[in-house]
């Protein structure tokens, strides 16, 4: 007991902003995640509504777990354009992994993100999902990379693959974009390809003649394109909670 307060008091005099505690309070922790750091002689229930209290637990969490944060990062296009599209596989996985783990987005000018804290796999993880558009993905994903002390091997990007079977996926790392412009922006800003991809898979029978396809003065990228910003059938979208489920179980097997 004697160390669980000398921890808390050598934290005492930092104040954590009100997001802060908003996230590692409100958002996705819950007070038995809090109970976890210290012994059974504390209960936060009893004091989490002690704000003098509560400033000094998040910092300590902080101090404790942040370094080891993973951040999954899921790509895709904001707005209602883009909504369930399949080019924005990275956002509906993400949105699926935080329903699953009774987590809530909030929008983040300073990342221009909307991101979530939760426990992923019994890791401590931030998601983010990027609004600079897939092409510049990499510009938000610095910056919580940088804010957030992330090793690169601690991040995990959820992209769409055009190459790989809708209903299948793969988890690859330290291997090139593959052409796709997201994660290029990515490997770019971080300098480095040595994170981890959830690959997404999104062919079918419609990308193959989308493949195919020439229409008068247009090439077949065109027809690709149309195929990508195309919207998922109910279906397809029960079919992503199969997915998500089984990438959950790969999360367990990464380094912690």
């Amino acid at each position: 007991m004697a160390s669980d307060i000398m921890a808390i008091l050598i934290v005492s005099q930092i104040k954590a902003t009100a997001s802060f505690r908003r996230d590692f309070i409100c958002s996705g922790y819950s007070s038995n995640s809090f109970n976890s750091l210290f012994s059974s002689s504390i209960k936060i229930d009893n004091i989490i509504n002690n704000q003098a209290t509560q400033d000094r637990i998040c910092i300590f969490y902080e101090l404790k777990f942040h370094i080891n944060m993973r951040l999954i990062v899921g790509i895709g296009n904001p707005g209602e354009k883009y909504e369930d599209t399949r080019h924005n596989v990275g956002f509906l996985v993400l949105d699926k992994i935080a329903k699953s783990e009774k987590c809530e987005f909030e929008f983040d000018k300073s990342f221009n993100s909307e991101i979530t804290r939760c426990k992923i796999a019994n890791k401590p993880s931030l998601l983010a999902k990027p609004h600079t558009f897939v092409n510049k993905s990499g510009d938000a994903v610095k910056k919580l990379k940088l804010k957030n002390k992330i090793k690169p091997e601690d991040i995990i990007v959820v992209q769409d693959d055009l190459d790989i079977d809708f209903g299948k996926f793969k988890m690859s790392f330290s291997r090139n974009s593959g052409g796709h412009k997201g994660v290029e922006s990515i490997i770019q800003a971080l300098k480095t390809n040595k994170f981890w991809r959830l690959r997404i898979g999104l062919a079918n029978t419609k990308l193959k003649k989308a493949r195919q396809e020439r229409k008068p003065g247009r090439g077949k990228i065109d027809s690709v394109g149309e195929f990508v910003l195309s919207k998922f059938t109910p279906a397809e979208k029960e079919k992503l909670k199969l997915i998500v489920k089984q990438a959950l179980q790969r999360f367990e097997g990464l380094p912690k």
